[in-house]
């Protein structure tokens, strides 16, 4: 009997773009340079300390055989907060830093 449950493997973001702010919501965007062609989908796991926000994005494969190819892929990800204030929001990179970016919310 084949195992039918996906494979999670964390991926480390290589940019980050804020798509839109609006109402207390950001849409960021973030980007692979390197990833496959046989991801089959993704989340982000998320933990908050205060207005830090730590973003891990993981990715999906159904663990088939895929072919070596490295191909630029992107990612959204949207967070709404309850409060006004300053966040700050920390994407995770392959080598355990990470791309932070800071947003006023009114």
């Amino acid at each position: 009997m084949e195992d039918e449950t996906n494979l999670n493997f964390p991926a480390g973001i290589d940019s980050l773009a804020v798509e839109k702010i609006e109402l207390r919501t950001v849409d960021f965007s973030t980007h692979i340079f390197c990833g496959s062609l046989c991801w089959t989908g993704y989340y982000f796991r998320k933990t908050e300390s205060g207005n830090d926000i730590y973003l891990k994005l993981f990715v999906t494969s159904d663990g088939n055989a895929c072919p070596c190819v490295c191909v630029e892929r992107s990612f959204s990800y949207k967070y709404r907060v309850i409060y006004p204030g300053t966040y700050t929001f920390h994407f995770w990179r392959n080598d355990s830093t990470s791309i932070d970016t800071t947003i006023i919310f009114n």
